[in-house]
Formats: structure tokens, C-alpha cells, sequence
């Protein structure tokens, strides 16, 4: 007897109940079910649609050969009502049963409807994550790896893929941080101060030459005092969205997170009189 792979596909309808029916009816018409792996939520492959798709990967045991299983996992689709248009190559349906591997059989009939293993297995992410819950060590046939190599090698591909629109988000998130500065300047008359006081401090590194160790001590705490300040801000706006009216508790932990840019501050100008201090005395 073979060992049967298929994979199968819905999502139009109780997904979940019409891959359970098709996998009954496979057993019924087919061979013993040996194993099914997880159902998968994924995107349509090949085509757009706002129904994702529930699949799963199955193995049977069978010695019917595969034209006569293609007859009969067509006529079961048929039967639980997919529509086949044949001037689209992929649509939304109610189930798809594609046969993916006969054992170790390489196979195609005359008029090419039926290629075994299946072309597309290596493509499609779809396919392959059931396929390596229940069969990770099976070896494609032509290919000649196993199934978790495949499915390591298309991450790798789309991963790479995705390169372009990762660096772009980064550029996009850089730009959100920059308009964030904006907002915090334009409505924030405490970071209008911590700003002109940290450009002052900067002028005075640069006339008395701060030694480097003098200037990452100087950066670290503008750096420092301006992210308590940042952080006050979104508390109180988030305080204000949660609670308009005005809440006791709600104003405990506007005065904690206000008293966390007062100690940064204060820290600051201390550190700034440990360091210029000395060096304005030596003037006089």
C-alpha cells in the first residue's frame, strides 16, 4: 500500500467543519486515515481576498493509484460545492485537496493535470508548515530534502524578500520619533527649557573643554532628563484619556512620573556644578 500526502484548503464557510467532512469522506473513498496535522490559519497564496484560509496536511494509506485519487478528490470538491472558474487560476473556496506526494513516486499524466510530487510545494509556506508537523524527515523525491529543510529555506527566501519593507518601516518609525520630538517641543513648555538649558551646557563643554568622559556624562544626563520628560508626557496625556475628570489616584501617578523628571533634573544640574564649577573658579 502507498503512503498518500494531500493538503487541504477551505475558506468560505465553517472552515474548520469543511476540511473535518472532506477528511472523512477521503478516508471513506480513499484509504486509512495514518495522520493530520494541525489546522493553520494563513493568507490566500496567488491571489487577493479578505478570507484567510484554514489548511492541513494529511497522510492515508491507499492502493488506489493517483489519477483515479485526483478523480475522486475532484468529485468530492464538486460535491461539497466549490465552483471552478476557469478563467481564474486562484478564488476563494469551499475546499481544495491537492495530492502532494504518492510515496516517492515522480509522476505526470499526459495531459499534465496531475504532477506528482506536486510543482508548487517548495513556494508555498501554506503546504509545507503542515506537511513538517506530521512528516518533518520525508524527502521529496526530485528536490532530495526533507520537508523541515524545505520549509528552512523558504523562510530564508521570504525573509529576504521582506528586507526591503523592513529597512523602509525603520525609516518610517525614525520618522514617528522625529515628529514625536515635534510635538513634545511645540506642546511642552518644560521640554522648550530642558532643550535651551542642554544647548547652554553644550556651549560651555565647548568653551571649556570638557574632557571626554566630561562630555558622555553631560550627554547621558540631557539625554536622560529629556526621556523622563517624554515619558511624564505621554503619562499624563494617557491619565487624561483614561480619566477626563479629575481622580485622585490618577493624580498620584502624574505626580510620581512629574517627580521623576524633577529628580533627573536635579541630578543634572548637580553634575553640571561637579563639572563646571571648577573650571569657572579658575577664571578668577
Amino acid at each position: 500500500m502507498a503512503q498518500v500526502y494531500l493538503g487541504l484548503g477551505s475558506n468560505i464557510g465553517n472552515k474548520a467543519e469543511n476540511l473535518n467532512k472532506a477528511i472523512q469522506i477521503i478516508e471513506k473513498r480513499i484509504g486509512k486515515l495514518i495522520i493530520s496535522s494541525s489546522f493553520y490559519q494563513t493568507k490566500p497564496w496567488g491571489y487577493a481576498s479578505e478570507n484567510a484560509y484554514l489548511n492541513v496536511a494529511i497522510c492515508i494509506k491507499t492502493n488506489i493509484r493517483p489519477p483515479q485519487i485526483l478523480d475522486i478528490v475532484q468529485q468530492v470538491e464538486d460535491e461539497m460545492g466549490r465552483k471552478r472558474d476557469t478563467t481564474k487560476r486562484y478564488e476563494d473556496r469551499v475546499i481544495d485537496i491537492d495530492i502532494l506526494f504518492y510515496d516517492d513516486l515522480v509522476y505526470s499524466n499526459d495531459d499534465h493535470t496531475l504532477t506528482i510530487p506536486h510543482p508548487l510545494i517548495e513556494k508555498r509556506k501554506f503546504v509545507l508548515e503542515p506537511l513538517r508537523e506530521i512528516a518533518p524527515g520525508f524527502i521529496h523525491p526530485t528536490a532530495k530534502k526533507t520537508i523541515s529543510q524545505l520549509y528552512e529555506e523558504l523562510l530564508k527566501e521570504e525573509w529576504k524578500k521582506h528586507q526591503p519593507h523592513v529597512l523602509k518601516a525603520r525609516i518610517n518609525s525614525f520618522g514617528h520619533a522625529i515628529n514625536g520630538l515635534k510635538i513634545l517641543l511645540k506642546y511642552e513648555y518644560n521640554a522648550r527649557i530642558h532643550l535651551i538649558i542642554g544647548i547652554l551646557v553644550i556651549i560651555a563643554g565647548i568653551v571649556f573643554r570638557i574632557k571626554t568622559i566630561e562630555w558622555m556624562l553631560i550627554i547621558f544626563a540631557i539625554g536622560i532628563v529629556f526621556t523622563c520628560e517624554i515619558f511624564n508626557t505621554v503619562t499624563e496625556y494617557l491619565m487624561d484619556y483614561i480619566s477626563p475628570s479629575f481622580n485622585n489616584e490618577i493624580k498620584k501617578i502624574k505626580d510620581l512620573s512629574a517627580a521623576a523628571v524633577l529628580i533627573m533634573s536635579i541630578t543634572s544640574v548637580i553634575l553640571g556644578i561637579i563639572i563646571f564649577l571648577p573650571k569657572i573658579y579658575a577664571l578668577f
